[in-house]
């Protein structure tokens, strides 16, 4: 019990290094920019996001399962003249983004409350509504530490021209390989799903090299014919 309570979610407003650590390792890998801590505001993201074709969000989660248009991601304290650092569902209804995925690695961002007619009134479907037609979201609250390398193996699988599926699913393989065994139950790894567009977002090396590889077998086959064809007509000849 003790080793499956030594955990933080992200739920709460504790600090997580973790998060910021893997943001800076995504960033690096994909060769785009993270805005960290206290430069990770609300304004922030209102002006820019519509800028960026993926967004990954690790932070804090709350759901408002009695008024979800109220659930909302939390971002740095730091206030602003214009935002309290709170980004509500109903304010992304009114947001125009442009990305091709979004990944909402905070607790709870899938869940929410079911209404008739509308589905599940979660952050995800808000996400989805503002126009992100690709949405990797968590179903509980969901651990930090675990979380983190998971989206870093999640985002090399992207990288590597795997759908989303796939490389999420690659991803939790291996965290599996590597956890200890007191952590090995689903709670630590399954709790994020993709939905929507599940198409890969970069191009495969491997399917590049593998063309390549078939090309030249038949080049090497028809050099090959033609050197078989104009011998034995010499031969003939002769």
């Amino acid at each position: 019990n003790i080793a499956l309570m030594d955990f933080k979610t992200r739920n709460s407003n504790i600090d997580l290094p973790e998060a910021r650590s893997a943001v800076k390792t995504i960033a690096q890998l994909l060769e785009g920019d993270s805005w960290l801590a206290d430069n990770a505001t609300e304004s922030v993201f209102k002006n820019i996001a519509a800028d960026y074709k993926i967004l990954h969000l690790a932070m804090h989660g709350v759901t408002e399962n009695e008024n979800p248009e109220y659930s909302k991601l939390l971002f740095s304290s730091e206030v602003d003249s214009t935002e309290d650092g709170l980004l509500n569902a109903y304010e992304l209804y009114n947001m125009n983004l442009n990305a091709d995925l979004a990944v909402l690695s905070a607790c709870n961002t899938g869940f929410g409350k079911l209404k008739k007619g509308d589905g599940t009134m979660s952050l995800a479907r808000a996400f989805s509504y503002a126009g992100c037609p690709s949405l990797v979201m968590s179903l509980w609250s969901v651990p930090s530490d675990e979380t983190a390398n998971i989206m870093v193996d999640f985002y090399k699988e992207l990288k590597d021209g795997n759908s989303k599926e796939v490389a999420l699913r690659n991803a939790k393989l291996e965290y599996l390989s590597t956890a200890n065994s007191e952590r090995l139950h689903p709670f630590f790894w399954a709790g994020f799903i993709p939905i929507g567009n599940a198409e890969p977002i970069f191009e495969s090396s491997f399917g590049f090299s593998w063309i390549y590889s078939i090309l030249l077998f038949i080049i090497t086959i028809t050099i090959c014919s033609l050197f078989i064809f104009f011998a034995k007509n010499s031969q003939n000849r002769g």
